[in-house]
């Protein structure tokens, strides 16, 4: 009788084991595909983070170009509404 409690012993044992090592596996899937979820998420974020920084510089450089022809503009203006005195003090200024 003895043996057979043994016996029954090792079999929960090892029944255990195997559910356990079943359990073991699934959350290893799990986290595998969550890693796959997150890794691909990641990528997209990277991708968008490019995309603003290249939309950011080319608005930079839009806004440059603007200011810059605005300071043209209101140079060219000053010299013709004070005419070249003006503009030749202003500089020396």
């Amino acid at each position: 009788m003895t043996l057979y409690a043994v016996q029954g012993r090792n079999h929960v044992e090892s029944t255990n084991a195997v559910q356990k090592r079943m359990l073991l596996e699934k959350q290893e899937k799990e986290l595998h595909e969550r890693l796959t979820e997150d890794t691909r998420r990641l990528q997209s974020a990277r991708a968008q983070v490019k995309m603003f920084e290249e939309a950011m510089e080319q608005t930079l450089k839009e806004l440059h170009m603007v200011r810059q022809q605005r300071n043209e503009l209101t140079e060219l203006l000053e010299g013709v509404w004070n005419g070249p005195a003006a503009s030749q003090r202003n500089i020396n200024t």
